[in-house]
């Protein structure tokens, strides 16, 4: 990975970063320490990860938050369907 820190990274950023730190993880010619650098780096990225899809999941409650409740959305297809005779 480049010089960027971690916490700035995007989410794909930080999945490709995870996906290649797996990949040097299942290499059978790392070393025991090289093995706990990279998993070590490997956590931070999943971290990362986990926290950018927890900022988008708010985004999207509050985003849902102005929309109609489920049972009124439904309602209202039905009685379109109803208008147009279906």
């Amino acid at each position: 990975m480049n010089e960027k820190k971690v916490e700035e990274l995007s989410f794909e950023e930080a999945l490709k970063a995870l996906e290649d730190t797996v990949d040097q993880l299942s290499d059978s010619s790392t070393t025991l320490e090289q093995t706990l650098v990279l998993y070590s780096e490997g956590v931070k990225y999943l971290n990362r990860c986990r926290a950018k899809l927890t900022e988008v999941e708010a985004k999207i409650k509050l985003i849902s938050a102005g929309l109609p409740p489920q049972t009124e959305i439904a309602q209202v297809k039905l009685s379109q369907e109803d208008d147009d005779g279906r």
